[in-house]
Parts: C-alpha cells; structure tokens; sequence
C-alpha cells in the first residue's frame, strides 16, 4: 500500500541507487530509540542532580529533548534530527554542564552497552537489501548520528555486505538538509543524481534529497513524523521501507 500518489517523474525502472536515513527509515525509531533516551537522561539526572532532585532534572531533561508525554517526540525534537554533540550541549544546558567531553564521557557508556541491543526494523532488512543488490542498485546510509554507530548498526542489522558507503554526520560534510552527504555517495558511485532515490523519515532527510535533485524522495512513517509534515517533500508516503520491494517488484 502506497499512502500517496507518486508525483515523481522518473520512473523506477531509471532508478541505480538508493540512500537511506539510518533512525526512522532503516531503525524503528521509537521501539529503538526511546528506551534509550530513557535510560541516559536518568543517568544524567543521577549524575547532575539539580537542587530539586533526580526526577525533576530528568523531567527537564525530558522537557527540553521535545518528548509530549515522556514516550513521544514533537516532530521537531533535537533527538530526531540534530548531532549528537548538539544535542549533549542541549542535556548540558539544563544540568549546568558545559562540557561536552564530560557528558559524552557519562552517556556513552549508556549507549555502548544498549544500543545494538535495542535495534528494531521495520522489515527484514538483510532479505531486503540482498534483493536490491542483486537488481544491482547501489545503496548507501547517510545519518545525522555519529559514524561509529552508523557502522556498528548496519553490522549489527546484518546489512554491511550491501550498504555503502556509511557516511556519519562526524565526517566533516555539511549536514542534513544539506546535500553533501548525497553528493559523496554520487561521486562513490559516479551517478547522477537524476538516477537515485533518498528515503527518510524526517523532512530534513526529503529536504536533501530535494536539495541534490534526487530522481525520487520517498517519506517513511516509521519514525517520529506525520504524513502531513513528510508531505511538501517527497513524491510518496509509505509506512516503511518493506513497501519499497513491492513496489519495485512491479517495475
């Protein structure tokens, strides 16, 4: 099921290769994300108390990440499109800690041991990118978070073999909405933009697509935003990437 008629003009059949975004459109963002988010806000509060205690400082904490109600983000959270230094510089202004080396030093610990732990697709992701391997499209992730995970989740999802490259926003390429980051997957695969497609989850992900003149921009709904607010991007809306072998299947 395609939630949006396609507005594209190139067909698929034109289409080499395909950039995802990695949280949201290859990861479930909220059965990954949040417990995660959880779990190093309250080691912050624990960490940094402010004079109210550890619950207060971590519903700040909660407050200032954009979550609603402590289990769903606003579309426009740093937690959903910013770098993970912008965001300990964010957690670092509530708890009156400005260093950022020294928030990543009690954070990092959190994510290392749960991170990998807690992925979640949306699909079988190996099954689908060894499909779209050997219809000899090219794929690639680019991500706002770092390149660290951005290697050790396509790993850990069991994709390696066929996403390439991983480009993290730590790499000294302008970020998202930017187009940089396509542009490095053009040159690795010597394309026209013409005959790729980017999918994400976020408007900043179809805002680069856009920005590259990518040939499709497909909207994903499993991460933190709405059909309306992925709709003045992108040709078609699905509600995850498993759509895009059917669709494909067709061509």
């Amino acid at each position: 099921m395609v939630l949006t008629p396609c507005k594209a003009e190139v067909p698929w059949a034109q289409i080499k290769g395909i950039i995802f975004d990695k949280d949201g459109t290859l990861v479930d963002f909220y059965p990954t994300w949040i417990p995660l988010y959880h779990l190093a806000l309250r080691e912050l509060a624990r960490r940094a108390p402010l004079a109210a205690g550890q619950d207060a400082t971590f519903a700040q904490l909660l407050g200032i990440s954009g979550f609603t109600d402590g289990q769903r983000l606003n579309p426009d959270s740093p937690l959903v499109h910013s770098d993970p230094e912008t965001i300990l510089r964010l957690w670092g202004s509530v708890l009156g800690v400005h260093q950022v080396d020294v928030l990543e030093e009690w954070v990092a610990p959190v994510f290392a041991e749960h991170y990998l732990q807690h992925l979640r697709t949306p699909c079988d992701l190996p099954t689908l990118c060894r499909w779209l391997s050997e219809r000899k499209l090219a794929l690639a992730l680019v991500t706002s978070d770092s390149q660290h995970y951005g290697d050790a989740a396509v790993k850990a999802l069991g994709i390696a073999p066929w996403i390439m490259p991983v480009i993290g926003s730590d790499q000294g390429l302008a970020a998202k909405p930017d187009a940089a980051m396509v542009h490095a997957c053009l040159q690795r695969w010597q394309l026209d933009a013409t005959r790729i497609a980017v999918i994400g989850d976020h408007p900043k992900d179809l805002q680069m697509g856009r920005a590259a003149g990518a040939g499709r921009v497909i909207g994903v709904l499993s991460g933190a935003s709405s059909a309306a607010e992925l709709a003045p991007w992108c040709d078609e809306i699905w509600p995850h990437i498993g759509y895009l072998r059917s669709v494909l299947a067709q061509v």
